[in-house]
């Protein structure tokens, strides 16, 4: 059944295709998957990044792009995204990217 948190969309991320996203490996979100795509890892690390912007810290500057990686997430997770973008009058995929940053960045503390 799905309830309105449980909803999935679809959404991009704007990341290098060269950005090494396996830190998100060690991720017990990640650590289950047996054969984790692309799109698992920016997923997760994008999870990370909100929850460091929830707690106070600054997104990255703008990230140069060459890859759009389109990625399925709840509709919770979108949202948040998508009230950052306005915060910032940017584009999701931007901000989505940043946020992927962010998390990569704290998990590397």
């Amino acid at each position: 059944m799905n309830t309105p948190d449980s909803r999935v969309c679809r959404g991009a991320i704007a990341i290098p295709a060269d950005l090494d996203l396996s830190p998100a490996l060690s991720l017990p979100l990640v650590a289950c998957h047996p054969a984790p795509s692309r799109a698992l890892l920016a997923r997760a690390l994008l999870t990370q990044g909100l929850i460091a912007y929830r707690a106070g810290a600054e997104l990255p500057e703008r990230v140069s792009v060459s890859e759009r990686v389109s990625v399925s997430m709840p509709k919770w997770l979108d949202e948040r995204v998508y009230s950052i973008a306005c915060d910032h009058r940017a584009s999701l995929a931007s901000i989505a990217a940043r946020l992927v940053y962010l998390g990569l960045s704290h998990l590397s503390h």
